[in-house]
């Protein structure tokens, strides 16, 4: 791993506060979407965090927008919800609202009257690092980010064009701003250093899995042969998942594919489907519950992940989880590639409809005798979200002073 970037995950339990002559730590986290009004990775990991936190002693507070109706503050699960201003859309078409972000980032000042020990800020969409540090810094309170992914100039040209200088010049501002930065898999680490040159501490502390649920989800019906769960973003590149889908049908007359999520380019993704002669084999299903949504994994044979950008890829180890191989596309921004070796968890595709096609036909004939689950615990994939709790709890909370009852 690059210097400068460090692996804290341990296999220790969060350690509660004594309640002598102390207070409980108070940490307090900001995230302009959240779980269970938003269902992606990141938001289900704050969420399976946060409770977790609760659990073992913590008192948590969350930033967010007003996702719901009636009071600024809504307690679920022991976590204080707090809106620091009203509700605006995330995406302007298929990108990210720059209005939004900026909405956000300010109403984030509101934090100054907050009472908390620590501050974790999610890094999307920058704009709340920079109040969060103005802040941080007249609270004289840490500033941790919580980096999911790095864009750099290539993924910048993508999604801005011309604007793309704007872009890149706020995510290397936003990088600098943190005491300390919790990253989601080692790619995103490497990259905080050697193309954002950070210097601060980077702890990578990989998402998790309900272990726990995945064992008490039994297998939904009907089964499908192929299974995409994730927003419906353009990024994800489900569009070309359609086609090689297309592209199977002929060998497999026969094959169903179930697309979970939603998002900006359902739409398009619809009329694609339509226009392949796919309405009969391909199945848009929208969001599945919590409670659901192992059993969806575990009746597919294979789940596909085309995504050409993922910080980590939680759904990746989720399926593993579940007993479902994985094929993903092995582009340079998508980390989730790392958890995939070919012929064991799952295949390794190239970012075009005829090799993901291939890398698709390849694991459905060798579902029946791969072990995906026991690859990715052998490979080190697998951790339990109470052992990533465990790492977050240590990052934010072991170096706070052990009296905090004046604290403001």
């Amino acid at each position: 791993m690059t210097a400068g970037a460090r692996d804290t995950v341990t296999t220790a339990e969060p350690t509660p506060y004594p309640a002598a002559g102390t207070r409980p730590a108070r940490v307090a986290f900001v995230s302009d979407s959240v779980w269970p009004f938003n269902t992606g990775g990141k938001e289900r990991r704050l969420y399976e965090i946060t409770r977790r936190l609760v659990a073992a002693g913590v008192e948590v507070h969350v930033y967010t927008m007003k996702w719901w109706p009636g009071p600024r503050t809504l307690v679920l699960d022991g976590v204080h919800l707090h809106a620091v201003g009203r509700q605006h859309s995330l995406y302007q078409g298929e990108r990210r609202s720059i209005r939004q972000a900026l909405m956000f980032g300010v109403a984030t000042i509101r934090l100054l009257g907050a009472r908390f020990d620590v501050l974790d800020v999610d890094h999307m969409p920058y704009f709340p690092l920079f109040t969060a540090r103005v802040v941080c810094s007249l609270r004289r309170r840490r500033l941790v980010a919580t980096w999911h992914e790095v864009w750099g100039a290539a993924g910048w040209r993508q999604y801005l064009g011309r604007l793309a200088p704007f872009g890149t010049l706020i995510e290397r501002w936003a990088a600098r701003l943190p005491d300390e930065i919790v990253s989601v898999s080692a790619q995103t680490s490497d990259r905080l250093v050697r193309e954002l040159g950070v210097r601060v501490p980077v702890h990578t502390i990989v998402p998790g899995v309900s272990l726990s649920e995945v064992a008490a989800q039994p297998a939904a019906e009907p089964r499908v042969d192929v299974l995409f769960a994730g927003r419906l973003l353009a990024n994800k590149n489900v569009d070309l998942l359609l086609r090689a889908v297309a592209l199977l049908q002929p060998q497999r007359p026969g094959i169903r594919c179930r697309i979970v999520g939603a998002g900006p380019e359902l739409p398009r993704l619809t009329a694609l489907r339509d226009e392949l002669g796919l309405a009969g084999a391909v199945e848009f299903s929208g969001f599945v519950p919590d409670d659901e949504i192992y059993g969806v994994m575990k009746s597919a044979s294979v789940l596909a992940l085309p995504s050409v950008r993922e910080g980590f890829g939680c759904v990746v180890v989720e399926a593993n989880a579940c007993g479902v191989p994985v094929v993903t596309v092995d582009h340079p921004d998508n980390a989730a590639r790392h958890l995939v070796a070919n012929g064991r968890n799952g295949y390794l595709a190239a970012v075009d409809a005829h090799d993901l096609a291939r890398g698709l036909a390849a694991a459905l004939d060798a579902a029946p005798h791969l072990n995906p689950r026991s690859a990715a615990e052998h490979a080190g994939h697998l951790r339990d979200w109470d052992e990533v709790t465990a790492a977050v709890h240590d990052t934010l909370v072991q170096h706070l002073p052990r009296q905090r009852s004046h604290a403001r």
